[in-house]
């Protein structure tokens, strides 16, 4: 959002690989139209893709977490920032079971987003598929209105 009110793009957690130059100039550019940004996230973590859509009633936001289950999985709200965060369990070998191959990230993840004038109360979470989606309703609006003076 260009409009100034404060929303910004979900905080990305990465493994804090060198991104290059282009990867510098890239989250430049995304925090000069989003200040709230960033590319931050220690090691052992990995990021998910994200999708934020706002709406006149609210901010709806699509989150992709294939493979991991609803238990695995916190949401919370908190002066503002939504943070989503959990854990995808890493394939191990068992008995009778070798892993020959596992290229999906695991371990934990967080990630967060700045959401202004969203009422935390009527947050809702529903988990469908591997998509998380989370409806943040926006606080309604005061509109100005022209109060009678009654004469008693």
């Amino acid at each position: 959002m260009r409009n100034g009110s404060g929303c910004c793009g979900p905080k990305r957690m990465s493994r804090g690989l060198s991104r290059g130059m282009f990867g510098r100039e890239f989250d430049q550019l995304v925090n000069e139209f989003f200040p709230g940004y960033q590319n931050t996230v220690g090691p052992g973590s990995w990021a998910t893709p994200w999708d934020v859509v706002e709406t006149n009633e609210a901010f709806e936001l699509m989150i992709d977490l294939p493979g991991i289950m609803p238990e695995d999985v916190q949401v919370e709200f908190n002066d503002g920032v939504l943070t989503v965060s959990g854990e995808r369990k890493v394939v191990e070998a068992v008995e009778g079971r070798k892993v020959h191959r596992s290229e999906r990230r695991a371990g934990p993840f967080s990630r967060s987003v700045k959401l202004p004038e969203v009422d935390g109360e009527r947050i809702s979470a529903q988990f469908k598929h591997g998509v998380l989606t989370v409806v943040a309703p926006k606080i309604p609006a005061v509109t100005p209105r022209k109060i009678e003076v009654k004469v008693s």
